[in-house]
C-alpha cells in the first residue's frame, strides 16, 4: 500500500493504463457509460496503476489535488489521436 504525502498525493507507481473519464456532466450523457459499462475510448487518458485506484475513490477531488482537468486531458489527446482520424473515416461511409 503507498503511503500518501501529507498533502494526499502518492507517487506514481505500476503500469500505465488507460484510464476513462466516469461521472463528469461535461462528457456527453450517451458517452458517460455507466455500471459496468466504460466510457468511450474517446474519453480516456493515461494513469498509472496507483493513481488509478486513487481517482477512483473520487474523481472530483483527485482532479483538485494533483491540480488536473481529466476531461480537458482526454479531449486534447482524441484531438491528435490516429484512432479518430480512423474513427471519422468509419463515419463518414456510413
Amino acid at each position: 500500500m503507498l503511503v500518501p504525502h501529507d498533502n494526499g498525493r502518492i507517487p506514481c507507481r505500476g503500469d500505465i493504463q488507460a484510464a476513462h473519464v466516469q461521472n463528469d456532466d461535461r462528457v456527453p450523457y450517451d458517452e458517460r457509460g455507466g455500471t459496468s459499462i466504460k466510457a468511450g475510448d474517446n474519453w480516456t487518458y493515461p494513469q498509472c496503476d496507483a493513481h488509478h485506484k486513487q481517482s477512483h475513490r473520487g474523481h472530483a477531488a483527485f482532479d483538485e489535488l494533483y491540480g488536473i482537468d481529466r476531461v480537458e486531458i482526454a479531449a486534447d489527446l482524441w484531438k491528435i489521436s490516429p484512432h479518430r482520424f480512423k474513427w471519422e473515416r468509419k463515419m463518414e461511409q456510413t
